[in-house]
């Protein structure tokens, strides 16, 4: 039996100061990126980007990663309508955000070089990285000036960009950056945290909220009987590899046995 459950698992479906009491207050569909699994949802999302009236609430992977897709879909869907999409992110803190490929370097490639550093210089070369890249000071400098950028990774993973549509996005302005939202009135318009900027009339938000450390259903290992433990540590750069590396050694533990 495998366990594929996870160490963030539980979603976050609300935010400290409670988005989510007032997106139904207001009576503006919400979902958790989690609950982005049906075909009649993603229309919906589509729908409302198309019409520039799509809102992520969240700024990390998962928000990427769904920007990035609804893109791709509308790019389609605009050469053929003339239509304009637009998305509206709204943050807290900006993370840097690094294309998945940068001529010859992969950034798996270079994180794995990273995390072989002393800790001060992993911060210093991710922070280089993130001021002489291109296409990540222009995701940057798409976002309010005042909104606090990430100062320390510390554990955190950025942004990786693995379509560049994030970067295309932010360029030509089908994705819009804003800060944290404010208010939400009874007729769908959301006030973001520009300084001085206009309501926006909003159809649909996706909480790309993140996750809860939960890890309750495996707290222990009994090896003896067949029970491991994977991904539960707490690698900087490159979980994913960790991930690889314990599986093989595993692998290798349990055909020791069946040798």
């Amino acid at each position: 039996m495998i366990i594929a459950t996870g160490k963030h698992r539980v979603p976050n479906k609300n935010t400290t100061d409670d988005v989510a009491g007032k997106l139904t207050k207001a009576a503006i569909p919400f979902v958790h990126s989690t609950e982005m699994c049906n075909e009649s949802t993603w229309e919906r999302a589509i729908t409302a980007a198309r019409n520039g009236r799509l809102c992520i609430v969240g700024l990390g992977n998962s928000a990427a990663d769904l920007a990035a897709l609804i893109l791709q879909q509308c790019e389609i869907g605009d050469k053929e309508t003339g239509t304009s999409t637009q998305i509206h992110i709204s943050a807290r803190t900006v993370p840097p955000v690094f294309p998945s490929r940068r001529f010859i370097f992969r950034v798996d490639s270079l994180g794995f070089l990273v995390r072989l550093l002393p800790h001060f210089l992993q911060e210093f070369f991710v922070h280089l990285l993130w001021s002489i890249i291109p296409s990540s000071k222009l995701c940057n400098s798409a976002f309010p000036p005042h909104l606090k950028r990430w100062t320390k990774i510390n554990g955190r993973v950025p942004i990786i960009d693995k379509y560049g549509m994030i970067a295309f996005g932010l360029q030509a302005g089908k994705l819009l950056g804003h800060g944290p939202i404010l208010d939400i009135t009874t007729d769908r318009q959301v006030q973001f945290d520009d300084r001085n900027a206009s309501n926006t009339t909003i159809d649909m938000v996706i909480l790309a909220t993140g996750y809860k450390e939960e890890c309750s259903l495996i707290d222990r290992e009994d090896r003896l009987n067949g029970l491991y433990k994977i991904g539960f540590g707490n690698d900087r750069f490159l979980p994913i590899r960790s991930i690889g590396e314990e599986a093989g050694y595993i692998a290798k533990e349990i055909s020791k046995v069946y040798h």
